[in-house]
């Protein structure tokens, strides 16, 4: 995100669209320590809205692989192949 020097000005912005959308997750939003706790939670309810968004399932199963939660990990890359190898997913 910090490639051109403009990180703060992108975390701002990601942080504007998660206040004008509460469950729109952008994870860029968060850093530090316990992010990866607040960006399961606005998945987990972005996912309850779009339950076929492979995509949204997908980056929830990277959170629980950097938590170590390995059995939910499976579970979302599960999810991921079947809704990504749907002819009716949702492009990103």
């Amino acid at each position: 995100m910090g490639s051109v020097g403009r990180g703060d000005e992108a975390k701002a912005e990601a942080r504007l669209a998660q206040q004008l959308d509460p469950v729109h997750y952008t994870l860029c939003a968060y850093d530090g320590p316990g992010y990866e706790d607040r960006a399961i939670g606005l998945l987990r309810e972005y996912i309850e809205l779009n339950p076929d968004d492979g995509y949204a399932h997908m980056d929830l199963a990277e959170l629980y692989a950097r938590k170590g939660m390995q059995e939910e990990h499976v579970g979302e890359l599960q999810k991921t192949a079947a809704l990504l190898d749907s002819p009716n997913s949702p492009g990103r």
